[in-house]
């Protein structure tokens, strides 16, 4: 079986090592994880999967037994169907410039007019003064698309808001 497990706890040493440590000790395999701290929150999205007949209490049981003194917050579903990935050549676009309301709405409306499936995104502070912003995103560009045309397309979407643009495949990044 396989789960989709949310916890969310306030950042401190320790919290990755006592969450995942529950589901080790039922011998559970972390398919698939992602993990970020945001606002003095750590932020955890994991994909497990179990023997047959477990359920999502019994997840969050054996990740409470663990991590005790964190006050953690646990989402359990299962993931009864999950999509094949999409089929297509991995590029990453970047954005950096002085932080911009809707950078992130009219980046992601402009992959999505060219079918491109957003894998990852991640947005950071740079600098404090002035206050400058990277946002980074891997995509999956269908492989019958016209790379100029959604490479254009986000290059005028950063001229709008005044930030630059980067955009490669993913087999040239360093």
């Amino acid at each position: 079986m396989r789960f989709l497990v949310t916890a969310e706890a306030a950042d401190a040493p320790g919290v990755v090592a006592a969450v995942t440590a529950g589901i080790a000790s039922r011998d559970w395999h972390v398919e698939d994880a992602s993990m970020a701290r945001l606002a003095g929150r750590f932020v955890m999205l994991l994909v497990i999967e179990t023997p047959p007949g477990v359920v999502a209490n019994t997840i969050v049981q054996a990740m409470r037994e663990k991590a005790m003194f964190f006050a953690l917050r646990i989402a359990v579903d299962e993931i009864h169907h999950a999509p094949e990935p999409a089929d297509g050549v991995a590029w990453v676009v970047s954005m950096e410039g002085p932080e911009r309301p809707g950078v992130i709405a009219a980046t992601s409306e402009a992959l999505a007019r060219h079918a491109v499936n957003i894998d990852d995104l991640i947005t950071r502070r740079i600098n404090e003064r002035p206050v400058a912003y990277r946002m980074t995103v891997e995509v999956t560009v269908p492989p019958d698309l016209e790379q100029s045309e959604f490479i254009e397309d986000l290059e005028a979407v950063a001229r709008s808001l005044g930030v630059t643009c980067s955009v490669r495949p993913m087999s040239e990044m360093p």
